[in-house]
């Protein structure tokens, strides 16, 4: 196992029919030497028609170049999560292949598959690059404000370019600690008011916070069930969007269906009454109806 070519040989041959469930994940190199599972030829070989093999690489953390290289293997590939089970990468050598990996869904699965779930210098690393990276952390690093911190800045960095649909699903895939940031989640309403069905419970329940994303989008009131009677909120959310009427409590809409009432009876005394006396009968009636509103909204 020692020979480079005979190795090679055996890579090139492989049959799918070896009956030993290790070897038909990870072929011939699961035999080869350490110096072998090395060697970034044999190793680009064997992953080729292997991908489980890839967990076999022995690498070294100074090599920076066959780091890079394995990072490049890792993302052409197909790689699953059960194929990096039995790898034997240190941290620093983790750490390096997740700055080489610039594919989102490669990077996920070699954190969530190699990476020590409370290994901190890695998920510190990994949620400076990708906030969301924090879902795949132990819940004591999830809860550490250093962790937490780090992954709320990059969500927040993402949310600045973004679209309102992807503000949306930045807020939907973010951890559970950052849904709770309200910086972060006034930051994500404001480009899409819908989001805030994704914000913590706690965060729904504040007025500024809701406000802001009735204000982009009226139908999230329909998310936002504490202020579902409140005038103000309402009145944000209908000027936005009429028809998010439909999400206010039924006292709120009887005032609302009301007042459309008075105005279209307004409108249609002032078309039947021509020239001073009707323009003044229809200007009595909606003070009246304002003045009904005005009691009805202070109370």
């Amino acid at each position: 196992n020692n020979d480079k070519d005979i190795v090679l040989t055996a890579i090139q041959h492989a049959k799918d029919d070896l009956v030993v469930a290790d070897v038909r994940a990870k072929g011939p190199l699961l035999f080869a030497s350490d110096g072998m599972k090395g060697d970034i030829d044999v190793v680009e070989k064997a992953v080729a028609s292997k991908p489980g093999a890839i967990s076999l690489v022995k690498l070294d953390d100074n090599d920076d170049i066959s780091i890079k290289r394995v990072a490049e293997l890792l993302q052409s590939l197909d790689v699953k999560l059960y194929d990096l089970k039995d790898h034997s990468w240190s941290e620093s050598i983790i750490i390096k292949l997740l700055k080489n990996i610039t594919d989102k869904k490669t990077f996920m699965i070699v954190l969530s598959g190699a990476a020590d779930q409370n290994n901190k210098p890695i998920f510190l690393e990994a949620v400076e690059k990708h906030g969301e990276a924090l879902q795949y952390a132990s819940e004591t690093l999830q809860e550490d404000s250093e962790v937490l911190q780090a992954a709320t800045v990059a969500l927040l960095g993402e949310l600045e370019g973004a679209s309102p649909r992807e503000a949306l699903e930045i807020l939907r895939g973010a951890p559970e600690g950052v849904k709770g940031n309200k910086e972060f989640v006034l930051a994500a309403v404001k480009k899409d008011g819908s989001a805030l069905q994704h914000a913590s419970f706690s965060l729904r329940l504040e007025k500024d916070v809701v406000l802001e994303a009735v204000k982009n989008d009226g139908s999230a009131l329909e998310h936002a069930w504490e202020f579902q009677g409140d005038s103000e909120v309402v009145a944000a959310a209908v000027k936005q969007n009429k028809e998010a009427l439909v999400h206010a409590n039924d006292e709120i809409q009887t005032i609302y269906k009301n007042r459309e009432w008075w105005y279209s009876a307004a409108q249609d005394i002032k078309n039947r009454l021509t020239g001073t006396i009707g323009r003044v009968v229809a200007l009595l009636i909606l003070i009246s109806s304002l003045l009904s509103l005005f009691r009805i909204f202070s109370k």
